[in-house]
């Protein structure tokens, strides 16, 4: 293991030991468990911003559309908020479905010259309002975040 930053045994270690805490979005009626020691901050709209405090290229995101966006529409909602260009790599149905999510995508680009992967989760609270649920790691780090970011999806909830 020579050669290897010693902040990634640290992250290595912080994924097999993931601990959650609930947190509740209100004005989209919603309720979802990220890691326990992410750091987290509530948007202006009702979304929820997160990251990972030992790995800050980890973030991931919720928020609403006042539209029922395809994955060509999800792809241009994430190139306006990313900046960059995504391709479509898998597309899938939430298996089991959760109360909100219902397909799963997977995008791919590069932010700020980071080759990156997106699990995006997209379903309904109500049938106007779509909800997003983005997560996104180094397509380095992404395998290995990719059970958590699973755990975040399937513990997506309405509430209210």
């Amino acid at each position: 293991m020579a050669g290897i930053p010693e902040e990634t045994h640290v992250i290595l270690q912080k994924l097999a030991q993931m601990e959650y805490r609930e947190m509740r979005l209100t004005k989209n009626n919603l309720a979802v468990k990220i890691p326990l020691e992410w750091s987290s901050r509530m948007g202006n709209e009702g979304g929820l911003a997160f990251y990972d405090v030992h790995n800050s290229d980890v973030i991931g995101s919720i928020f609403a559309l006042n539209e029922n966006a395809d994955a060509q529409g999800i792809m241009a909602e994430l190139e306006k908020r990313f900046v960059t260009q995504w391709n479509l790599v898998k597309t899938q149905s939430m298996e089991p479905p959760s109360s909100v999510i219902e397909t799963v995508f997977v995008f791919q680009g590069r932010i700020a010259g980071v080759e990156t992967r997106l699990l995006v989760g997209a379903g309904h609270t109500t049938p106007e309002k779509q909800i997003l649920v983005v997560c996104a790691a180094p397509e380095l780090w992404y395998r290995s975040y990719e059970p958590v970011f699973w755990d975040i999806l399937k513990s997506v909830l309405k509430i209210g």
